[in-house]
């Protein structure tokens, strides 16, 4: 009898797309059925900052798996975004081990110390998916599966501090994820 080698890595995509698909028909009726965003948008709490230990803004990131049918699956980990950031992972590993059917949502605060209420300039681009909350507000939406493309949106907002939310998925293939916003709303 001949013995069969199997690569472990492609043992281990097989084995969690089975996973997966368990999970699915288990939990048929759970959810909404479509890909739109999860049941909570609360906003991120607001009463302490996010900043690293040299003093800068930071985004928190909780990185999830997707299902094949594109709803949110488990969490997998936490990290940390600079103020601004360009991830161009291409083909490769987003996170964990993840290159595809993987996603996050980011959470970070900027403060407005302009003297009056102003227009603060956001930019994103993603491939796939994103979408930009500023006080649990949509000011970009891009949820779609796409090659990578920016979008930019300018809002109004008062002095003081706002919070930010960004939700980003992977579905297949290159993966790229973009933020920037005016400068000084990030030096506080």
């Amino acid at each position: 009898m001949k013995r069969i080698h199997i690569n472990k890595g492609f043992f281990l995509l097989i084995l969690t797309v089975l996973i997966l698909m368990l999970l699915q028909v288990l939990c048929i009726g759970c959810g909404s059925g479509d890909s739109s965003e999860p049941e909570s948008n609360s906003a991120p709490k607001t009463s302490t900052p996010t900043k690293s230990a040299h003093g800068e803004t930071v985004w928190d990131v909780e990185w999830s798996t997707l299902t094949g049918s594109g709803e949110w699956g488990a969490p997998i980990g936490n990290m940390q975004f600079p103020a601004t950031f360009n991830y161009d992972w291409s083909d490769g590993d987003l996170y964990g081990g993840y290159s595809d059917y993987v996603g996050f949502t980011a959470t970070s605060q900027i403060n407005v110390q302009r003297d009056a209420s102003s227009f603060v300039s956001f930019h994103v681009g993603s491939d796939d998916a994103i979408r930009l909350y500023v006080d649990n507000n949509l000011v970009l939406d891009d949820w779609a599966k796409h090659d990578y493309r920016t979008k930019n949106a300018t809002v109004s907002l008062a002095p003081g501090f706002h919070s930010l939310r960004i939700r980003y998925y992977e579905w297949t293939a290159d993966a790229q994820v973009m933020f920037s916003c005016d400068y000084d709303v990030l030096d506080w």
